[in-house]
């Protein structure tokens, strides 16, 4: 299951409904119900009961949705130290090539 697969899955749980859950995610409604048939058969089981143009979780999607949203809070999370990374690493790399033109300006000829 990919991570694309976990907020699909999020989303439907919590919304109860796939159409619904496909707009949220600026999705189509046939990508999320692939999405979720996906993930029932990697994993071989039933995660929402389709009944009556209702949704219905299963247990299985019971136990699997505090696990998902742990799973995409800890990824958003990587997320935002990435960044913080990734901008250090650009003011630092911003700053020696300061320097170097300080530098290379000083010389004499």
């Amino acid at each position: 299951m990919t991570i694309r697969h976990m907020r699909i899955f999020a989303e439907v749980y919590k919304t109860k409904n796939i159409t619904q859950a496909a707009e949220h995610l600026h999705m189509t409604q046939p990508a999320v119900s692939r999405a979720i048939s996906e993930i029932e058969q990697n994993y071989g089981v039933r995660l929402f009961e389709r009944m009556h143009r209702g949704l219905y979780e299963t247990q299985a999607a019971a136990a699997l949705y505090p696990k998902a949203i742990h799973i995409l809070q800890t990824y958003e999370k990587l997320g935002f130290v990435r960044h913080a990374a990734c901008r250090r690493v650009g003011d630092a790399r911003q700053f020696s090539a300061a320097a170097n033109a300080a530098s290379v300006s000083t010389e004499e000829p």
